[in-house]
């Protein structure tokens, strides 16, 4: 349908015009969450012990939280960016890029299991998408896949003045019009010196950026033992006082695993 059609062209001035639509249309929010030191520690013994990472826990935790506020009672999708370097044909560890593509999962919590119980549960769900070649690489062979000017033209589609028929097509698979996905963004333990002359970093917090077709995004990261966690959200579709809340539960669900 694309390649017989006639395919738009945008300028500068529409790029603009979208920029400036993306933003009417969308109202990003904040907020962050942290875990000290020591339950940080008591944490990672309780996941050790139980055979999982603290990255399933924190997947657990979030779709138990956020099932709450899952009206229709569907199984919660999860994008999980993962990283590509050692898979690439060449060295990329001193190239800058991004390496990084991402699997997805879809799980429902249930709540006559403990938390133990699910984020094992949880953890076979990310494992299988890890060991399929297919599901790893299966975003980037889709962009791969599709002509440049389609990539601009479904973006158009969705928050600017593109009617093309193909690309609003695109959008709506990618759910690039409508963000019904979640995601959470881990980049584990940070091994940087924290002095840099006479300033220190003493906290870091990673707010991701929201992709269009995510509502809410996590972003984690690990600086000195002390793990934070940063929520990038569309107050249009979800309330900051309903993230409030997926962070206290959350919060309150790793308590729980310390305390067993």
């Amino acid at each position: 349908m694309w390649n017989k059609g006639k395919q738009p062209r945008f300028g500068e001035a529409e790029f603009q015009d979208m920029f400036n639509k993306y933003h009417q249309l969308t109202d990003i929010g904040l907020s962050y969450s942290t875990i000290n030191k020591v339950e940080m520690n008591e944490l990672h013994n309780a996941c050790k012990a139980h055979n999982i990472t603290i990255n399933d826990a924190i997947v657990t935790a979030f779709i138990s939280a956020m099932q709450g506020k899952n009206l229709n009672n569907k199984k919660m999708v999860v994008g999980i960016p993962i990283d590509i370097r050692k898979q690439v044909l060449f060295s990329a560890d001193k190239c800058l890029g991004n390496f990084a593509t991402a699997i997805t999962i879809a799980y429902k919590y249930d709540y006559k299991k403990d938390f133990w119980q699910n984020a094992i549960l949880v953890k076979k769900e990310i494992k299988s998408k890890l060991e399929s070649t297919k599901a790893q690489w299966l975003l980037l062979n889709t962009y791969a896949s599709m002509n440049p000017l389609l990539i601009d033209a479904m973006y158009f589609a969705a928050y600017g003045e593109c009617q093309d028929k193909a690309a609003k097509k695109a959008a709506s698979i990618l759910s690039i019009d409508k963000p019904s996905s979640t995601a959470i963004s881990n980049l584990g333990h940070l091994n940087f010196n924290c002095q840099i002359g006479s300033y220190c970093m003493r906290d870091f917090v990673f707010f991701p950026p929201k992709a269009p077709g995510s509502y809410i995004v996590l972003g984690v990261a690990t600086l000195n033992d002390t793990m934070q966690i940063g929520y990038s959200y569309d107050r249009k579709i979800i309330f900051s006082e309903d993230v409030e809340d997926i962070k206290c539960k959350m919060l309150n669900l790793f308590h729980y695993c310390i305390s067993k």
